[in-house]
C-alpha cells in the first residue's frame, strides 16, 4: 500500500502519482491499440459498442448536472426575488 504525502501543491494534481500506475495505464493503452489485429471482428464490434455506450452515460450524466443546476438555480432566483 502506497500513502500520499503531497510536499508540494502541484503533486496533488498528479494523475499518475506512482510508476507502477504508469507501467499499468501504459501496458492498458498498448493492449487497447493491439486489440483490433489480434481479436476477432466480433470482440472489436462488442468493444466499440462498449466504449459507445460509456460515452452515451457520460452525456446523459452532464445533462442531468445541468438540469438539476438549472432547476436549482431557477429556485433560488425566485426564492430572492420574492423576499
Amino acid at each position: 500500500m502506497k500513502f500520499d504525502y503531497n510536499t508540494r501543491y502541484r503533486d496533488s494534481f498528479a494523475l499518475l502519482r506512482h510508476t507502477d500506475q504508469r507501467i499499468a495505464y501504459g501496458l492498458l493503452v498498448l493492449v487497447l491499440i493491439a486489440f483490433p489485429w489480434v481479436a476477432s471482428k466480433f470482440f472489436v464490434a462488442e468493444l466499440s459498442y462498449v466504449f459507445i455506450l460509456c460515452i452515451a452515460s457520460l452525456g446523459l450524466m452532464v445533462l442531468v448536472v445541468v438540469f438539476v443546476l438549472t432547476i436549482f438555480m431557477r429556485k433560488r432566483y425566485i426564492a430572492r426575488t420574492r423576499l
